[in-house]
């Protein structure tokens, strides 16, 4: 992903797996987020960004932690690019 994509150093937190639950209740905000927000991938961010970071962050949805922790992104910490 290159600097006109995104211009921040870091990504937003994000779950990263191939599964995730969503609410019910963050369904329709999530959706309106996606409806003003471009997806980026291939060049970009992939899915697991888009839809649980940078749209949960537009969207004001959180993450909440389960018993499955060790499937959600190892070092839980924003991601830099390199």
């Amino acid at each position: 992903m290159d600097y006109e994509q995104w211009p921040w150093q870091k990504l937003p937190h994000f779950i990263l797996g191939s599964v995730y639950l969503i609410s019910g209740c963050a369904i329709f905000p999530l959706l309106a987020a996606s409806q003003v927000t471009p997806y980026l991938y291939p060049n970009g961010a992939p899915e697991d960004v888009y839809i649980t970071g940078i749209l949960a962050e537009i969207a004001n949805v959180t993450a909440r932690s389960t018993s499955f922790d060790r499937y959600k992104n190892i070092n839980n910490k924003k991601q830099s690019f390199s």
